[in-house]
């Protein structure tokens, strides 16, 4: 089957018209949700602040209890 010229640019325009339609409403959709994230991570960055002495410190006691641990590995496999 064939389709004149004229009609095909005009089905290609429709669907064109269609498509930009929707992509606009997915990024209006998106976008509202966006910016509803963006206000609701406001502050975060105080709270993680907040968090990040204690966490470092208890990185660095862990790392030493595995340092220890590793030490009396040694020690077993050389006896």
């Amino acid at each position: 089957r064939t389709t004149p010229l004229d009609e095909l640019c005009g089905s290609l325009a429709l669907h064109l018209a269609n498509l930009r339609a929707s992509l606009i409403d997915t990024i209006n959709q998106d976008y509202a949700a966006f910016v509803g994230m963006a206000s609701s991570l406001r502050g975060l960055d105080k709270a993680v602040g907040k968090i990040r002495a204690p966490v470092e410190q208890l990185r660095e006691e862990v790392q030493e209890i595995r340092d220890a641990a590793a030490a009396q590995v040694d020690l077993l496999d050389a006896k």
